[in-house]
């Protein structure tokens, strides 16, 4: 062993921090790049205040994917249009590879339409950039990891629900991230270790709050 390398094996935190930041990241020149897209995705964002029921995602030639929970019923309140690659998506997740895989048999118009609640905006937007570089950012608060793992988990994206649970699992918790993962879907995966994290911390919190007024 050269001198000054790290045992076989051995891997600091930091060094695991660059190599989950490393991983995939080969796409990310690609994003909203005209050059290297061959659809584009309309991106109609609508009021929280809507009614939300299970639809399905129709590319412009009609055909249908189920999706979970998406508001519907209301003009979007804006629209965004992204570049994209259907390879990259389809490749990092299934809802895009069926939707794709559907549109892809016909001719026509090139564009794609997703319809996603007002805040699940921030969310849904880090998670396409993580399908092309396959990262997150270091500093995502918890709050917002919650977010894009719940916005992985509704469009399939496998990867990043892993990292996302690794993330919250791995940091400190704050009262609302906690609230949040009590909603977590039970399909997840680390969902169980991530509920029993969140209901720990709110006791604790609770009992902190009881030994403050009884004092």
């Amino acid at each position: 062993m050269a001198k000054g390398d790290a045992p076989t094996g051995v891997v600091t935190e930091l060094g695991a921090e660059k190599a989950e930041a490393e991983v995939d990241a080969g796409f990310e020149f690609a994003f909203n790049n005209k050059a290297f897209s061959d659809r584009v995705l309309r991106i109609e964002v609508v009021g929280t205040s809507c009614k939300r029921r299970r639809y399905k995602a129709k590319d412009n030639e009609g055909e249908g994917i189920d999706s979970s929970c998406v508001v519907m019923g209301t003009p979007g309140l804006r629209v965004k249009t992204i570049h994209v690659s259907s390879v990259i998506l389809a490749a990092r997740s299934s809802f895009f590879f069926k939707l794709f895989s559907n549109g892809v048999k016909k001719s026509g118009q090139r564009q794609t339409k997703i319809r996603i609640a007002d805040s699940e905006e921030n969310a849904f937007m880090e998670l396409l950039k993580f399908m092309y570089n396959g990262r997150l950012t270091p500093t995502t608060e918890s709050t917002l990891l919650v977010d894009i793992l719940m916005a992985a988990d509704k469009f399939d994206v496998v990867s990043c629900i892993k990292l996302c649970s690794q993330r919250l699992i791995g940091q400190p918790m704050t009262l609302e991230s906690a609230v949040r993962c009590l909603d977590i879907p039970c399909s997840i995966s680390m969902a169980a270790d991530l509920s029993e994290a969140a209901k720990k911390f709110l006791s604790k919190r609770y009992e902190k709050f009881l030994s403050t007024k009884m004092n």
